[in-house]
């Protein structure tokens, strides 16, 4: 079963790829936004979520961030980024291409 926000999804990509003559083996990730950074990580082939969605509130990944700022990172990530290295933020919560 297909949720709202996924079906919109594929009908938008679909529309996107049409219009610009790309074939869908180039599209690597999605990412959605409701204005918030509240994520949640689908399975490739089933369009299913893994996992529960990690919603902006939480602050999970504090150690990591943490962790971040003690290796020196906290100045290389604001610059590539635009974000403060906080919880708070998406790309922290994916661990992804922060450094």
């Amino acid at each position: 079963m297909q949720t709202k926000i996924w079906s919109s999804v594929l009908s938008v990509v679909a529309c996107v790829l049409s219009e610009n003559d790309i074939k869908a083996d180039r599209v690597e990730a999605i990412g959605i936004t409701n204005q918030r950074e509240t994520t949640v990580v689908r399975d490739k082939k089933t369009g299913r979520p893994i996992y529960n969605a990690i919603v902006w509130q939480s602050r999970q990944t504090a150690d990591i961030c943490d962790e971040l700022k003690a290796e020196g990172h906290e100045e290389l990530f604001n610059p590539k980024t635009g974000l403060l290295l906080d919880p708070y933020f998406l790309r922290n919560q994916n661990k992804m291409d922060i450094i």
